[in-house]
């Protein structure tokens, strides 16, 4: 059954990612955030509070919610920057990074379908990636490495961190803390690109 839910939220974030490439045509990576909001605040958060959250687990969790939103909200940022099907190939790669940390950090063990899972994971994203080389050498664009890779490390920390606060809570809680903390990070997103307007005009 746990192959099953892990392949339907593989292929959502595939496709995620594939629409909010599309949607930033129109839109900015601040009005996806937005909308990622309201969807959390007006869906998720009663969702939660109505399948019953533990508020003594709140403290506790809280600064795991606060990490793991913040990395979530410069997702939108990144897959704006270069070509989706190459940014999106480094990205894809995040669930290594979260296996790795789980191995280094909380001492889990990889069995041998493990390991050759983390190589294939490799080796597809080389594989990806290499019909577009000759196009990739002609642009001498590589921006899309530095914001994949980034994007990579974000989503597979986030992805850590959320292993470590379901293990000290429950996914509830947790998933309503986020749903609670995104609207004021997205506030300070807000000022801080503002800021940034004002001083560039100064």
């Amino acid at each position: 059954m746990w192959f099953i839910f892990a392949l339907t939220a593989a292929a959502l974030f595939g496709v995620g990612q594939a629409v909010v490439k599309k949607s930033q045509i129109m839109l900015s990576p601040l009005i996806d955030n937005f909308l990622a909001m309201l969807i959390q605040v007006l869906f998720i958060a009663p969702l939660m509070w109505y399948m019953g959250i533990q508020p003594h687990l709140i403290i506790t969790l809280l600064p795991y919610a606060l990490i793991v939103s913040s990395f979530f909200i410069c997702f939108y940022y990144v897959i704006g920057q270069g070509q989706v099907s190459l940014t999106a190939t480094l990205l894809s790669t995040y669930p290594m990074i979260t296996v790795l940390l789980s191995v280094f950090f909380l001492q889990e063990q990889l069995n041998l379908l493990q390991i050759f899972a983390i190589i294939f994971i490799v080796l597809g994203s080389f594989l990806l990636v290499y019909p577009q080389k000759s196009v990739i050498s002609k642009k001498h664009n590589y921006s899309w490495i530095v914001w994949g890779t980034a994007g990579a490390l974000l989503l597979g920390i986030a992805d850590f961190l959320v292993e470590i606060a379901t293990l000290k809570g429950d996914v509830r809680t947790f998933t309503y803390l986020m749903a609670l903390i995104y609207p004021p990070l997205l506030f300070v997103g807000f000022l801080t690109k503002m800021a940034g307007k004002c001083l560039g005009r100064t």
